[in-house]
């Protein structure tokens, strides 16, 4: 737990530090994982914490559920916000259903690999799944964005 907070706190001073940028529409990354991977360590739903700095500045906390499959596939994805805005309504509630139902995954024989969404629901994220399977980190791969998240597998 401390160094899950150690790592978050992190994030924030970083993201903290970048100040204000210019922004650059960037196409997402291409990805793939080296073949001999075990999709199996990344099974069950995993509750995260996601800490994203857009290039304005402006920081997003989420807290998300993700539920992998364990065959290389994310049956559920749902999340719900704070955008931190200067104006407007800042919060945003779980959504009645997810926010997407049919991404994938890949691990590679190191346990590092990518989730990719489906379609217009963003850039992949590059995982670690650590080896008890129970602890997985996220990073955004989007152009001129920093996003981080740590996840830990829910329940029996």
């Amino acid at each position: 737990m401390r160094r899950t907070l150690f790592i978050l706190s992190m994030v924030v001073a970083l993201a903290m530090l970048g100040g204000s940028s210019v922004e650059v529409k960037a196409a997402c990354p291409s990805v793939s994982c080296e073949a001999g991977g075990n999709p199996g360590l990344f099974t069950g739903t995993f509750g995260c914490t996601i800490i994203t700095t857009l290039p304005s500045g402006q920081v997003n906390v989420a807290v998300a559920q993700i539920v992998a499959d364990g065959n290389g596939g994310i049956t559920s994805f749902t999340q719900t916000t704070n955008n931190n805005s200067s104006s407007g309504s800042t919060f945003s509630a779980w959504p009645g259903s997810p926010t997407f139902t049919n991404g994938t995954y890949c691990l590679s024989p190191d346990q590092s690999g990518y989730i990719t969404p489906p379609g217009s629901f963003g850039c992949p994220f590059a995982i670690y799944v650590d080896l008890s399977g129970t602890e997985v980190r996220l990073m955004d791969s989007t152009g001129n964005t920093a996003g981080a998240a740590v996840c830990e597998l829910q329940g029996p």
